[in-house]
């Protein structure tokens, strides 16, 4: 008897983690998966090109760089350090961890 109710558990247990994973895969396909951050800006349920949209409006590059000590502040331009910015690629990072293919 306890056999039994330990195969039907176990298959049971499967079944719904298949069925959690085929929910994920077909409602979030082509989709950042929910509670994805990036610089603290939320692109989950976003496609790649909504997401990047959202952060090249709510992330500006900041033009400007301030250092501060207790005693002065300096200013440089962004230019001064040679930053690159590749939005496009923190974009598509979230979404290249995630098996989109079932079969």
């Amino acid at each position: 008897m306890n056999k039994k109710i330990l195969s039907y558990s176990l298959v049971l247990f499967l079944a719904l983690l298949v069925l959690g994973n085929l929910y994920l895969n077909f409602t979030y396909k082509n989709k950042i998966l929910p509670n994805t951050y990036i610089n603290g800006i939320n692109v989950g349920g976003l496609t790649e090109d909504q997401a990047l949209e959202k952060i090249k409006i709510l992330a500006p590059i900041n033009k400007k760089i301030t250092l501060a000590t207790d005693l002065k502040e300096y200013v440089f331009n962004s230019n001064y350090f040679k930053f690159d910015y590749d939005m496009e690629e923190t974009v598509r990072m979230p979404t290249y961890y995630v098996v989109r293919e079932i079969f």
